[in-house]
């Protein structure tokens, strides 16, 4: 089994999905050249995939995801981003 870590560029989206290995392991998310990046351990022998959903939200917006979501979801991180905005990205759910 060979883990390495891997990054996710991804879009300031309010709801998106990233494919990962199934037993992926997502470490934090931090702002990379000005990008929300996300970073994750994953096994390079894992031929399961999966889609893994990602929710970003602004602090002081509104958290409109699907009922419940929040009860399902992980917190992962809160990035402070190079314009002054802060993002708090949740996974799972």
């Amino acid at each position: 089994m060979k883990k390495t870590i891997w990054k996710f560029p991804v879009p300031l989206a309010e709801k998106q999905s990233i494919t990962v290995s199934k037993h992926a392991k997502f470490l934090c998310a931090k702002a990379q050249h000005g990008i929300l990046t996300l970073w994750a351990l994953v096994d390079n022998d894992e031929l399961n995939k999966e889609n893994v959903n990602i929710r970003i939200v602004g602090t002081g917006e509104p958290i409109v995801f699907e009922y419940n979501y929040l009860d399902s979801a992980t917190y992962l991180d809160t990035v402070l981003m190079p314009d002054g905005l802060v993002w708090h990205v949740f996974t799972g759910g």
